[in-house]
C-alpha cells in the first residue's frame, strides 16, 4: 500500500486567521518552490462565514510514501518547514473555538492506494472508521461553548455521510478523480504526531486483515454523528474490542480524545493561551504555555502574499479543480 497526507492548519494572529497567511505561506513555497507549488494551498471562508473574514485554514501535503513511518517522518518535515516559515499561532484543531463557522474549519485528509482487493479494504475501513476518527476528533467547542467532540464532523462543509456514489466529492470518504487513491476527510487536524501515526497505521493493519468486516454504510452514517457529539459511547466500545484483536492501540486513545484535551486547556487557560500551548504542541510536541506574542497586521506583508503565492499558484488551483469535479 502507498499513504499520503494533506494537514489543514490555522494559522492566527492572535486568535483568527487573516490575509497575512499567504505571506507565510509565500515563504514557504520560496523555500523549495519544486515542492510546495503542488503541496501547498491556502483556503478561503464561504458565505455566511465570510462575515468572520476572508482567510481559512492553510494546507500542506506529504509525498506519497510506502509505509506509516515513512509518512510520519515526511509530515514531520513539512510541519518543521511551515513552523520556519510562519510567524503566527499553528493551530492543528477542527474548527475554531469562539466560531460557529461550518466552512472555517481544518481537516486531516488521508490518501491510500495500492489494496489487493479494494471492495475488501473499502469495506474494512468503513466498519471501523467510528472509532478511528477518535484518534483526532479535534473540535470541542463552537461559540465558546462546549460542543462534543467534532464541531467540523457533525457540521462542517465538504464533509457528510456516504452515498453509493464513492465519487461524490462531499462526504467523508470519497475516491479522489484527481488521484485515483481512497481519500478519508472525515478526520480533524492535531498537533498529536502520536495520534496520527497510530491512526495511519490502524487503516493499513484493517485494510490489509484478511477477515472481510461488514462496511455498512446505514450503520456508519448512524454512528458519525453520535460519535461526534459524544464519543466514545458503547457501539464504538465493541469496535474497540473487534480492534483489539488486530492492533494493539491502548483504549485510552478513543475513550480521550484531543477535543477532551483542549476543552480542558481552554477552560484553565482561556481562547489566546490555548492556542498558544496548541502552537507550542505543533512546533515543539509539547503542550506548554509560551511567551505570548504580539501581531500586527502589514497590508504589504499580505499583498506580497497575494503577488508571490495566490497569483503563481493560480493555474495549478485552477486545474487541480477541474480535475477534482
Amino acid at each position: 500500500m502507498r499513504f499520503g497526507l494533506e494537514e489543514e492548519v490555522f494559522v492566527l494572529e492572535p486568535v483568527h486567521p487573516n490575509v497575512q497567511s499567504l505571506y507565510y505561506m509565500s515563504k514557504l513555497l520560496w523555500s523549495n518552490p519544486s515542492f510546495y507549488y503542488s503541496h501547498s494551498a491556502t483556503n478561503f471562508n464561504r458565505g455566511q462565514d465570510l462575515r468572520l473574514g476572508l482567510m481559512s485554514s492553510v494546507e500542506i501535503s506529504t509525498r506519497i510514501c510506502d509505509t506509516p513511518l515513512e509518512l510520519i517522518d515526511d509530515l514531520s518535515l513539512r510541519r518543521r518547514d511551515l513552523a520556519n516559515a510562519t510567524s503566527g499561532y499553528i493551530v492543528a484543531m477542527g474548527s475554531l473555538i469562539d466560531q460557529w463557522a461550518p466552512r472555517n474549519i481544518a481537516g486531516l485528509h488521508i490518501h491510500m492506494s495500492g489494496f489487493d482487493d479494494f471492495e475488501h479494504s473499502y469495506d474494512n475501513i468503513i466498519h471501523f472508521l467510528p472509532l478511528l476518527a477518535l484518534l483526532t476528533a479535534n473540535a470541542p467547542l463552537a461559540n465558546n461553548k462546549p460542543y462534543g467532540k467534532s464541531f467540523r464532523w457533525a457540521e462542517g462543509f465538504a464533509i457528510g455521510p456516504l452515498r453509493d456514489d464513492k465519487y461524490y466529492r462531499f462526504q467523508d470518504v470519497i475516491i479522489s478523480k484527481r488521484l485515483g487513491t481512497l481519500e478519508m476527510r472525515l478526520f480533524d487536524s492535531t498537533w498529536d504526531l502520536e495520534r496520527i501515526e497510530k491512526l495511519v497505521y490502524a487503516l493499513s493493519v484493517v485494510a490489509a486483515d484478511s477477515h472481510r468486516f461488514d462496511g455498512d454504510y446505514q450503520r456508519y452514517n448512524e454512528l458519525r454523528t453520535v460519535v461526534a457529539r459524544y464519543g466514545y459511547v458503547e457501539p464504538i466500545k465493541h469496535l474497540y474490542e473487534e480492534l483489539s484483536q488486530l492492533i494493539d492501540i491502548p483504549e485510552t486513545c478513543f475513550s480521550t480524545s484531543p477535543a477532551d484535551i483542549v476543552r480542558n486547556i481552554y477552560e484553565d487557560y482561556g481562547l489566546e493561551n490555548t492556542y498558544n500551548i496548541l502552537d507550542n504542541g505543533y512546533r515543539g510536541g509539547k503542550l506548554e504555555l509560551g511567551k505570548k506574542k504580539h501581531f500586527s497586521f502589514n497590508p504589504v506583508k499580505a499583498l506580497c502574499g497575494f503577488v508571490f503565492y495566490y497569483l503563481p499558484k493560480a493555474p495549478y488551483n485552477i486545474r487541480k479543480v477541474l480535475k477534482e469535479w
